[in-house]
């Protein structure tokens, strides 16, 4: 809980640390220490013992459920935090192929995921990548997503000095804030 709510990051290390010691293998703990890690940035560890965690969930009950998803978007987390954006892509490249296998995921859940794939390219300065799949995340999205990935969109062209479909698109970006929220939430 202390991790979630990210305070007294040091007594929830000391807490977990003693219940890894009577069990050691217990994967709520080891995603614990994970998270804990990842709090007090110690991304290092956070994605040795994460990395962990994703190995025993996929060895004891297979790549093709939730909680294995769940732990592969920590690493991603992890990674990005980290700057490893390499290994981002891979890990959301492998969600987007272990998705298509859940049934429960909804599209709009695939769209998110594909974000994070655009994402990562993004930080990792593949622009051209990371544009495909934002315009193409836009062309199906709406709501947040859409606003999500229309401002990260926006962010690229403005790094390959598209200004123009940069600022077109920022443009409607202000539109839908107005849209949604009302004219008074925009500051100018």
């Amino acid at each position: 809980v202390y991790a979630d709510m990210n305070i007294n990051l040091q007594e929830a290390y000391k807490l977990i640390e003693k219940a890894l010691k009577q069990d050691p293998n217990n994967p709520a703990y080891i995603d614990s220490m994970a998270w804990v890690l990842y709090r007090m940035k110690d991304y290092k560890n956070a994605l040795s013992i994460n990395k962990k965690h994703r190995d025993f969930i996929k060895n004891s009950i297979g790549i093709n459920n939730i909680e294995y998803i769940y732990a592969l978007s920590d690493l991603y987390t992890i990674s990005i935090e980290s700057t490893d954006y390499p290994n981002a892509i891979n890990i959301a490249k492998e969600i987007l192929q272990i998705h298509e296998h859940i049934p429960v995921f909804t599209e709009d859940a695939h769209y998110k995921y594909l974000l994070l794939l655009a994402d990562a390219y993004f930080y990792n300065k593949n622009l051209n990548e990371a544009i495909e799949l934002y315009e193409t995340i836009l062309e199906s999205s709406s709501g947040s997503l859409w606003y999500e990935c229309a401002t990260q969109l926006s962010n690229a062209y403005f790094s390959i000095e598209s200004d123009k479909k940069a600022l077109n698109l920022t443009d409607s970006i202000i539109k839908f804030v107005e849209i949604e929220y009302g004219k008074q939430s925009i500051e100018y």
